[in-house]
């Protein structure tokens, strides 16, 4: 299994080329590096509506034990297109080209720490456009990767 290196960024470099990046590479790099500030937690958004130019707004929800946890608005993609073009960041970049529906298990990195992912995603007309990610710290020894499963699959 591959291992990505993930940009780290807060908020979204107001000239991501100084960066080495696009303004969408970016965004999603942003993205993911708020899911890992929360991990074990979850990514998930959706274009819900017929208005092309409705605004797509990103959620982090924590899964840790222990009450409820909400889901916290993170960022907004501007429309459905734009939305549409960060979903395809996610499919080409981190699922290996599967830029309109697909499943991903990976390992992402950022900042010395390496992140177990679970990505789902569709970008295609008919099953909608969503994306669910989860992520967790993995663990360097081989317990950990079942407690990190755990981690994973409560939601």
């Amino acid at each position: 299994m591959d291992t990505f290196e993930v940009r780290e960024f807060k908020t979204l470099p107001e000239n991501p080329e100084e960066h080495g990046s696009t303004p969408i590479s970016a965004f999603v790099d942003m993205l993911l590096t708020s899911l890992f500030s929360h991990a074990p937690a979850i990514l998930h958004a959706e274009f819900q509506g017929e208005d092309q130019s409705q605004a797509v707004v990103w959620f982090v929800r924590p899964l840790k034990a222990g009450p409820a946890q909400q889901s916290t608005p993170v960022a907004t993609s501007d429309s459905c297109s734009i939305f549409r073009m960060a979903l395809a960041r996610f499919g080409h970049h981190y699922m290996r080209d599967q830029l309109y529906n697909g499943y991903s298990l990976g390992s992402l990195r950022q900042s010395g720490s390496t992140y177990r992912t679970y990505i789902y995603m569709s970008n295609g007309g008919l099953p909608g456009f969503w994306i669910e990610i989860y992520a967790a710290l993995a663990q360097p020894d081989g317990a950990g990767n079942s407690r990190q499963a755990e981690q994973l699959t409560r939601s």
